[in-house]
């Protein structure tokens, strides 16, 4: 069976929420100390300025449910225009010589020159980095998220 697709969401919505790196642990480095139990009520909800919405940018007048999700998340968490980004994901790119495609209504990312193992290649993960990614750690690089 050939997979060519990856999965994504196109809009994001990130939570940080604060680690404490001494409760983890390395399975035969030190003993195991169980991590902090998760709160299934909204007692410990993230607040706003923990809270990163990503949207794809509209491609066109009438494209416009990301930003409305978006919009809306926004508006009704009260979340700092800051801490929202807009990703431009192109529908078709050429990524040295593959032909990558958003597909079904933006929710896979297709290569339609891949290639099945062992000569699998990443240009699809290229487009990921390159249109998602990089874009994202750019906005928190440059950025002061209130949080």
């Amino acid at each position: 069976m050939k997979f060519n697709y990856i999965h994504i969401l196109l809009c994001f919505i990130l939570v940080f929420q604060p680690v404490n790196f001494s409760q983890i642990s390395v399975p035969g480095y030190d003993e195991f100390i169980p991590p902090p139990q998760l709160d299934p009520t909204n007692a410990n909800i993230a607040t706003p300025e923990n809270v990163l919405i990503v949207y794809r940018l509209p491609r066109s007048q009438g494209d416009t449910m990301s930003f409305h999700i978006a919009n809306y998340y926004k508006q009704v968490r009260n979340i700092p225009e800051t801490n929202i980004i807009g990703l431009n994901l192109p529908l078709i790119k050429e990524i040295n010589g593959h032909t990558i495609k958003m597909l079904f209504y933006d929710e896979l990312i297709h290569d339609d020159d891949w290639i099945a193992p062992p000569n699998t290649t990443n240009h699809a993960w290229q487009y990921v980095q390159n249109f998602i990614m990089t874009p994202l750690q750019n906005h928190l690089d440059v950025t002061f998220v209130q949080g």
